[in-house]
């Protein structure tokens, strides 16, 4: 027994190293995605405003360029909200990505305080059933908030999804509306 905790210890350096470098990586897939998406738009912008540029200088009348100066204030908005409506997606994801790894990593530990657990209920010395019974409920109920909490989390992730969905539909049919 007196072996098993460095190695638990061992066990837990290297899971906590693990999830470390998941959670980085996660992170940076994040801001790639986010960085692809301004990227994009950045471009998009760039060929528009050429393009509103060409029809500026082209314009014969007031009523052209003010066509124009509304088609650029159209454009400016479709971006911004495409550009936001990307954030949040990206968010969203990485927030999930993120629970996910979290909640595997919960799951592990609680395999291994559960083994923990066993062993000591294995080895203790006679009298001590009580205190297994105990270790056993204190256990079980912080397995049961945690579920509580996972739940929760869930939820919350997939309302944010929602959200993100209907908002970023209803001001892109605003904006091309208007």
């Amino acid at each position: 027994m007196a072996e098993a905790i460095p190695q638990f210890g061992e066990m837990m350096f290297k899971s906590a190293a693990q999830t470390c470098s998941d959670v980085a990586a996660a992170t940076f897939k994040g801001m790639e995605k986010m960085a692809h998406v301004q990227l994009n738009v950045a471009r998009e912008t760039l060929n528009h405003s050429a393009e509103s540029m060409k029809a500026l200088t082209s314009a014969k009348s007031p009523q052209d360029i003010m066509k124009v100066q509304a088609a650029m204030a159209k454009l400016s908005m479709e971006s911004l909200t495409a550009l936001t409506g990307a954030a949040c997606g990206i968010g969203v994801e990485t927030a999930k990505a993120l629970s996910q790894m979290q909640e595997a990593q919960v799951a592990e530990f609680g395999e291994r305080i559960h083994n923990a657990i066993e062993q000591f209920a294995k080895y203790a010395p006679a009298g001590s059933e009580s205190s297994v019974a105990l270790a056993r409920s204190a256990w079980n109920a912080a397995g049961q908030a945690f579920e509580t909490a996972t739940n929760a989390t869930r939820q919350a992730i997939a309302a944010a999804e929602r959200n993100v969905e209907s908002v970023g539909k209803v001001s892109l049919n605003l904006v091309k509306s208007a």
